[in-house]
């Protein structure tokens, strides 16, 4: 492939990916071209973007640590199926079939949605090794996933911990607070209770035929973030419209947020008028928070992340008060 097709194809992915505030790095134009099945050098790269008036554009998104939950916990990105995969299991009561199962267990793959399931008769570590090893042999072409994500509940510890790392497959344990909660898992898990109580009122009995037929369902219905089946998403012509859906949709969070933050550190300025928000007394159980009839002024305003500080001073004495304040702990004083 010669220079100039190439600086075509460059120009053709750039055109496909940038738009106005977009986060678009070299290393993420390379990735896309690499889906595509091109392979050019930074080089070649950056002759494009010294061309092109729209370098702007390539800029590294801001960093914004200490913000648990601001941008989303619910965004996973993966540049392929079969790298992460998120796990958990379920309860089946069994009034209404006709089974000896009494749990499921879940894995759903964060690249594609798509998920993998078995019913086993007893929740414990021995039947979750059992479950994957003959989930990676019937459906996964015995490849194992990179990392697993589970919680801490005694079916995924002791002999589940030690074959993932026979298998050199990274456990990363979850937990509610956490940026990485199950939260894929946990939502299949919802989609496929509402779609057994569908078969079960249609007059479905036995259980194993209606938990197959569910997640094969799940697997062949169109899903709303990546616009594909899960088993479509895992065609290779397919894994760069996934990828850049899933990093659309994750910089979009970040896009929105970042507005945010400006728009909430655009408030004060420095010698506004303002008054601060007064400490809650033990045992108090006020509704409103209360703020103080003394008057400040802005002092001082400090680039922090997220938000900025400020240092207030006493309007006569022009003495500084200690500690910083946030936007939330202030609000202007003719209010």
């Amino acid at each position: 492939m010669n220079s100039e097709v190439k600086q075509k194809l460059i120009a053709e992915t750039f055109s496909d990916l940038g738009r106005p505030g977009s986060y678009l790095g070299q290393t993420k134009l390379k990735r896309a071209l690499e889906l595509k099945g091109v392979k050019v050098s930074d080089a070649e790269i950056q002759s494009f973007l010294n061309k092109t008036k729209d370098y702007y554009r390539f800029r590294q998104p801001r960093k914004h640590s200490g913000i648990p939950g601001h941008i989303s916990k619910r965004v996973t990105l993966i540049s392929g199926p079969g790298l992460q995969w998120f796990a958990d299991s379920l309860y089946f009561p069994k009034k209404g079939w006709f089974t000896v199962f009494k749990y499921g267990q879940l894995y759903v793959d964060a690249f594609s949605r798509k998920i993998y399931g078995r019913l086993i008769v007893k929740l414990d570590a021995q039947n979750s090794v059992k479950v994957l090893e003959s989930i990676v042999r019937d459906d996964h072409e015995n490849e194992y996933p990179s990392v697993i994500y589970c919680d801490r509940g005694s079916e995924y510890l002791s002999v589940y911990s030690s074959f993932l790392s026979e298998k050199r497959v990274k456990q990363v344990f979850t937990a509610s607070q956490q940026k990485n909660k199950s939260y894929l898992a946990e939502r299949a898990i919802r989609t496929l209770r509402l779609m057994l109580v569908r078969i079960h009122s249609s007059g479905e009995r036995d259980l194993k035929k209606a938990f197959d037929a569910a997640i094969k369902t799940y697997n062949s219905t169109p899903h709303s973030l990546i616009k594909l089946t899960p088993d479509q998403a895992e065609l290779p012509e397919n894994f760069a419209k996934v990828y850049f859906a899933l990093e659309n949709h994750r910089y979009g969070i970040e896009d929105k947020y970042i507005s945010e933050v400006e728009k909430l550190n655009s408030i004060y300025k420095i010698n506004d008028l303002v008054r601060r928000r007064l400490p809650k007394q033990p045992l108090e159980k006020e509704a409103t928070d209360r703020f103080s009839e003394e008057v400040y002024r802005i002092s001082g305003v400090r680039q922090t992340e997220p938000l900025n500080s400020f240092t207030l001073s006493q309007l006569d004495t022009d003495i500084q008060l200690p500690g910083s304040f946030t936007v939330f702990d202030l609000i202007p004083a003719n209010e």
